[in-house]
Formats: structure tokens, sequence, C-alpha cells
């Protein structure tokens, strides 16, 4: 305390931004002030002994402070900061998850259309995001069928080519072949910008008249098409039958907050219709000030998220003004932070909160049964198994195929809830023998717990508990590994009947059995389903690779350089033995004689 003492005796009367660290000098806490002296001292003069200032306060160890010019470039930094050390307590969207957009290559003669979930400044032009995905995917299928973009990332270098598969199934209009202009293309891609804004209507409208030309000129299978055509664009137009009224894209947002969880529930308004919605529970939210979540929100989900023309919310962000500006910056065009009071966007922020309310209350009946289910297990467990606590559980699994590339996985239950950033894979070396393989992979779990000094991944905590997949054998194999380091961990076999289903446990020299159906029963059928699973995908994965690297290495002249730089060019094995020699050679290190060469393995292999 005596340095924390000298830091809040010497901060300065400036804005800026600081940041909170613990005794192991991870960041714990973000913060802007426009005053850093007064704000950085208010937390430690807190009385509410459960507030966030106090949580915070209690678990400092340092404080580091950036002074900045003002509160716009306090902001900025403070968003940057969060999203790069992922503070526990700042307010964190748990899922993490990225949305599908739809991306125009508008920068290219004759643009591309193709699903993505990475959003970029890069003079391309984005539509969505799409929740949920299989309204994207209707929607993507609709443009493929009817408006026939090129779907290739082949360059067009004006040199004419024969066209693809796809223009000869009426796929593609062929720009590779010079089949059509780039204005006739660039009327196509117009007009796929129109659906995807919700120009519906007029859409049609045009589709009607092109119809009614082709029927008076006796094309009828032509005429037809078009018809096909706008009814699927009626039909998507019937299904979104929310109005706004306005032809501007607008983010809906509603908060909730109960003593347990805070939710954020979103609209996305594309083009004057609803296209999804989507509600997110922070990881952290030590306040439950409605004002100061908001703003946490808008900063954090915004940083990588489209941003809209209006943003709606029931609540006020604390520095609303300030945020705009900032998210203006982002944009490069003017957003809008608006609180309605009447009207269709108060309407529709009813709306929201009314879903906020009910998605909250089913969260926090979801969560008290699990609860009770978890308790149930770990009552059960311990009673069975004599231990007082199960705080941290860890599971070993060892998998191969046929005694060939064995691998291990360790997963780790704290509170018997995955913990899956602690999650480790193992490529053995000691052969393929089940107790060595164990025996290995242990040793260099716990070598790595003796060596470290610090407290920041996996290896640095020791489990309560040791479940180990298989017998006797298996767990004697286990224990002796732990003798090594002076651990006195319990260890338990996880045995299975027959059918290679969880039938018993293996503890103490003897077999401990559970009831069937029991919470504790199902929480070791999840534990070595999900140990199992995580071997065997990793096992997966480098057999793939594998094979890839043995086949690639069989051909004359291709040798690792060659072999990665095909790899990172195609993607995938298939897409390099279709590939020809003129896409070959673009590949960089590949000469004609390499690419021939390439060509001529994969026709041998064809033969």
């Amino acid at each position: 305390m005596h340095n924390l003492e000298q830091i809040l005796s010497s901060l300065p009367n400036k804005c800026g931004v600081y940041q909170f660290k613990d005794a192991y000098s991870r960041v714990i806490y973000v913060g802007k002030a426009n005053n850093l002296r007064q704000r950085v001292r208010s937390y430690f003069r807190d009385e509410k002994a459960d507030s966030k200032a106090c949580h915070i306060a209690r678990a400092a160890a340092d404080i580091e402070i950036i002074v900045t010019d003002n509160e716009l470039e306090a902001l900025i930094l403070e968003c940057n900061l969060i999203k790069q050390y992922n503070p526990r307590y700042n307010v964190l969207l748990k899922d993490g998850k990225s949305y599908p957009y739809l991306k125009i290559t508008l920068g290219e003669p004759f643009p591309r259309l193709f699903i993505t979930r990475e959003l970029k400044k890069d003079g391309h032009k984005y539509f969505g995001p799409f929740n949920p995905a299989f309204s994207l995917r209707e929607i993507y299928g609709i443009i493929r069928k009817f408006w026939h973009v090129r779907q290739c990332n082949k360059p067009l270098t004006g040199e004419l080519t024969s066209p693809c598969l796809n223009y000869h199934i009426g796929k593609c209009k062929a720009p590779c072949a010079g089949l059509i202009s780039k204005d006739e293309y660039r009327e196509i891609i117009n007009e796929i910008i129109l659906f995807l804004n919700g120009g519906y209507e007029q859409i049609i409208k045009n589709l009607e008249t092109h119809m009614l030309a082709l029927a008076e000129n006796l094309q009828f299978e032509e005429a037809a098409y078009i018809r096909d055509h706008i009814n699927v664009i009626q039909n998507l137009r019937d299904k979104q039958k929310v109005d706004t009224l306005t032809d501007k894209n607008l983010d809906i947002i509603a908060l909730a907050v109960n003593a347990e969880f805070v939710l954020f529930y979103i609209f996305f308004v594309r083009g004057g219709k609803i296209k999804g919605s989507e509600h997110f529970i922070p990881s952290a939210a030590y306040t439950r000030d409605k004002s100061e979540l908001m703003a946490s929100f808008i900063k954090l989900y915004y940083n990588e998220s489209f941003i809209p023309d209006e943003i709606i919310a029931d609540t006020a962000p604390h520095d609303a003004a300030l945020i705009e500006n900032y998210l203006s910056g982002l944009r490069q065009k003017k957003v809008a932070i608006r609180v309605p009071k009447k009207g269709f966007k108060y309407n529709l922020v009813v709306l929201a909160n009314k879903n906020a309310e009910l998605t909250l209350q089913n969260k926090a009946e979801k969560t008290r049964v699990e609860t009770e289910k978890l308790s149930r297990a770990h009552a059960e467990l311990t009673a069975a198994l004599g231990l007082t606590a199960l705080t941290r559980i860890e599971a070993y699994d060892i998998s191969n195929t046929s005694g060939v590339l064995s691998v291990g996985s360790m997963v780790v239950f704290e509170d018997l809830l995955p913990k899956h950033k602690d999650y480790r894979k193992f490529k053995i070396k000691t052969g393929t023998d089940d107790c060595k393989c164990l025996a290995e992979v242990l040793t260099r779990r716990f070598t790595r717990y003796i060596d470290s000094n610090t407290e920041n991944n996996s290896f640095d905590f020791l489990p309560d508990l040791i479940l180990i997949d298989g017998g006797a054998a298996q767990v004697s194999a286990a224990e002796a590994a732990l003798l090594q380091f002076g651990l006195n961990i319990p260890v338990c076999g996880m045995v299975k009947d027959d059918k290679h289903k969880f039938r018993v446990l293996y503890y103490g020299r003897g077999e401990t059995e559970l009831p069937r159906g029991s919470e504790g029963f199902l929480f070791i059928v999840r534990v070595q389903d999900e140990a199992h699973r995580f071997a065997v995908s990793f096992h997966k994965n480098l057999r793939s690779k594998e094979m890839v690297k043995s086949v690639l290495d069989d051909i004359p002249g291709i040798g690792p350089t060659r072999r990665n730089a095909l790899l990172a060019h195609f993607g995938s094995l298939e897409k390099i033995r279709i590939a020809d020699i003129e896409e070959l050679t673009r590949v960089k290190g590949m000469t004609n004689a390499a690419a021939r060469a390439v060509c001529k393995f994969f026709d041998q292999k064809r033969d």
C-alpha cells in the first residue's frame, strides 16, 4: 500500500487514462478521466464495501497513468487498452463472437460477393450483421440464384480465358471470358446493393416491367424465370413485417439488470426492416449504474462491429456526446445516439426492453436450475470420493489410430464448469502405450507447474482431482508420475463398459459406483466425453496435416518452402490437385517446371 500512496499523491490534475494492475502486473481495470487525480483517488474513498470501486481498490497493487490532450483521445485510448488487455473488472462481452456480413468487393473491376466475419476498412461494401445466420444464407442463396455474380478469386488480367463450370450451369456471367462488360456487370451489382438495402418495391417494379416485355416478345421461359424471381423477393419482403418508417440503419439497444446479471438486447434495423436481434451478457459487471453500463457496452461493442446511422437506446450512456464523436471518427460519418420518448423509435425501444427483460428472466431461471444440478453433482462426487471440495478438476485422455501418432488432451473444469482457455494439447513422443503416454503427459504438465513463476496460465494451478480415461493401470501410471514431483493429488479412473460408455469410477484401489442418471454420474460422462472429443479433434487435425505434408513431399521439386507456399495460397490439398499450370505458377516460388511436376503427379494419381 505504501507504493500506492506514493502514486496517489503524485497524480496530476490532467486528462488521461488510468490502469489498475494486480500483484502479477496484470491489468485488471482501465478507465478514463477528465481529472486523473480526482478520479483515481475516488476509488479509495468509496464507502460501500461491495461497490465496484472498492473491489478494484482492494485488488490493485499498482496504478499506471497515461496523460492525453483531451477527453476524446482518452476515450480512444481507453477502448484500445480494454481490447488489448480484457481487464477483469471492465465490462467484457462474454461470447466474443463475430457476426456474419455480406461483402461486395467494390474496389475490383468485376466485384465479387461473399460471406465474411471480418469487418475491415478496405473500401469495399459490407451489409449486416445478420443474426440468425440462416437469414444470411437465405439472402445469399437468392442473390447467387438470380444475379449470377462471380464467385472465384481468379485475377482478371484482361486476357480472355475459357469460362469455368459456373458459367455453363448458369451461375456466372463469365467476366473472365469477356462475356459481359463492366457497365453491364455494374448494373447487376447496383441492383444487388438496392436489394440488400431493402429496396424490394423498386426491384419488383423493375422486374415486372422486364417480365412483361419478355412476354410480349413471346419469350415465355425467360418471363417465367423473372416471375419466380419476383415471387422470391415478395416472400422475403413479407417475412419482414416490422416497418420502422425510416430508411436509415438503426441499432435499438435495451438494458435489463437484476441482482445476478446484466443483459443488453439489440434489434438490428437495416433499410427500415428489423433484420435480426442478439443479446449479450457481460462477463464482468461490477456496477449497476445503467448509464455507465450502457457507455461501456457501446464503446466495446462498436469498436469492432458495424456502426449504424443511429443508436437508439433505452438509457442515455454516460458521456454520450463524447461517445458520438468517437463513433463518428471510427465510421468517418456522423453517428447519433438517441433516447426517444415517443414515436415509432420509442415503440421499438419498448419492444426491445420487453425482450431484454424476458431474456433475462429466462437466463436467471436457467442459471438457477443449472446451479442446483451442479450443487447436487458436487455433493455426490465429494461424498463418493471422500473429498472436501472440487474447485478445479483436470481430465486427461490419450488418442491414437492403429498405434500411430499418439496425442494427449487436458481439459479443465472449475466449479464443475469447463474452463476452455485452460485446455491443453500434447504431441506424445514416447510411442503408443497408453500408460507410458499418460505418464509423459502428466510429467510434462507438472514439470511446467514446478518451473513456472507466474500465475498466468493453465499449468500454474494444482487440481483438486485428476480424472483419467481408463482403469487401474492408467491410475497407477498417473500416480507414479505425480510421485516424482512429491504431489499428493487424488487420481480417479473413468472406466467404460463394453459399449465404451462410462460405467464406474476406479478410486483408492477399488471401484466406486455412482447412481446411474444422478447428477454426479452425468457430470463424469460430460467430462469423459469432453476429454475424448478434445483429444480426437487434435488427432484428426494432425493426421490431416501429416497427410497433406507427405503427399506434397512425394512430388519432385516440391520442398518445404514450396509446399508451405502452395498450402498458404490454395488452402487445401484438393484445390492444389485441380489447379492448372497457370494457377500454380502464380504461387510465389513456383516455376513452370515445378508446376508441371505437380500437375503430372496428380494426373498419374488420377490414372
